[in-house]
């Protein structure tokens, strides 16, 4: 299965993250060297005594082309996103945006069925991109109704954890 434009990235402790790429499954570190100290002499690299545990932030970038011309691909994202929330310990996703291509009903219906696998499962946010706004994505105006329509605020509202109650069929 291939993801393009897909990103998770694990949170490790106090300096290092892990990115993973969904296409190959090759695991990169980056962060401080764990024998580097900074100016007071502490390793910098090391995790304090009170330490989260590791955990995962999926980011989801630019979905346009998939609501318009590869709904499967979306919905195999989060479908993936949804399969792997024990086992990569995901804590969030973080849609970056262009959520859509041209701002349509259709695509709205797509984006919104993609990210209700997601529901009751792992904490999610939904930033709105210039493809999302105005007359076929254009942005000429800063209207919002097709997000609101498809993510409306009353299926998020009053839930601590910030999850929607409903999905896209109701």
């Amino acid at each position: 299965m291939l993801f393009v434009g897909f990103t998770v990235l694990a949170l490790h402790g106090c300096g290092s993250l892990r990115g993973v790429d969904t296409t190959s499954g090759t695991i990169e570190e980056t962060g401080t060297d764990s024998s580097e100290t900074d100016e007071t002499g502490v390793d910098s690299a090391s995790p304090g005594p009170e330490s989260p545990e590791p955990f995962t932030v999926v980011v989801l970038p630019d979905t346009q082309n998939y609501s318009r011309s590869y709904p499967s691909i979306f919905a195999a994202q989060t479908a993936w996103i949804a399969d792997q929330r024990d086992t990569r310990d995901i804590a969030f996703v973080l849609h970056e945006g262009d959520i859509t291509d041209t701002n349509s009903a259709a695509e709205w219906e797509v984006a919104s069925g993609a990210m209700a696998a997601l529901d009751g499962l792992v904490e999610c946010a939904v930033a709105v991109g210039n493809h999302d706004l105005g007359d076929h994505g254009s942005a000429n105006v800063r209207d919002s109704s097709g997000f609101n329509t498809a993510f409306p605020i009353a299926d998020f509202r009053g839930r601590p954890s910030g999850q929607r109650t409903t999905t896209a069929s109701g």
